[in-house]
Order: C-alpha cells, then structure tokens, then sequence
C-alpha cells in the first residue's frame, strides 16, 4: 500500500518537461502494482484498504495513456488552450513548473 502512495507522489512531482523519459517507468511500475493487488489473498479484496488501494492504481492506468497523448511534442498551445477551455480550468503548460500534479 505504501509503495503504491510514495510511487504516485513521486509520479505527481514529475517535471511535464522529463515527463516523456520517465512515461514507460510508470506504467511499469503500475502493471506490476495491478499484478501483485490480483495476486493478494480473497480476503484481503474485500477490505476497504484493499478497495481505495486498487481504485488509486486504475485510475492511474487510465490516466497514463492520456498523460502520454499530451506529452507529444505535437500537443501545441492550440491543444492545450482547447483543453483549458472544455475543463475550464488552467494549466500552466508554458511554464517550467509544470508537473504532472499540475493535470491530476
């Protein structure tokens, strides 16, 4: 459980510039989260740590190939302008601080 929570807080502070060398690492490190949460006791899945625990982990999964799709080189400010105006909230895209917490 706590390999799980520290692995995504260090994933949340990943500058979106090193953001693309460090994509694989984190769906690796995530598929194998998913393949030791399957692996643990029936009796362990019913417990709600268990719960949050795999509801963190797939949404993550899901979240990766989107995180992917933006990191393109070919995401322009276009993109990213149409983004902040369906979501209706701002991401500092152009700026050096931004990290993938910026997006979660």
């Amino acid at each position: 459980y706590l390999d799980v929570i520290d692995t995504q807080d260090t994933n949340r502070n990943v500058s979106w510039t090193d953001l693309g060398e460090q994509l694989e690492g984190m769906v690796e490190v995530t598929n194998g989260f998913d393949m030791r949460c399957r692996k643990l006791p029936k009796k362990l899945k019913e417990w709600e740590a268990y719960l949050v625990l795999r509801k963190k982990i797939t949404d993550f999964q899901d979240m990766l190939p989107l995180v992917e799709e933006l990191s393109k080189e070919s995401v322009k400010p276009r993109h990213w302008n149409e983004i902040i105006k369906l979501t209706g909230t701002s991401f500092p895209y152009d700026s050096e601080n931004f990290a993938l917490s910026h997006i979660l």
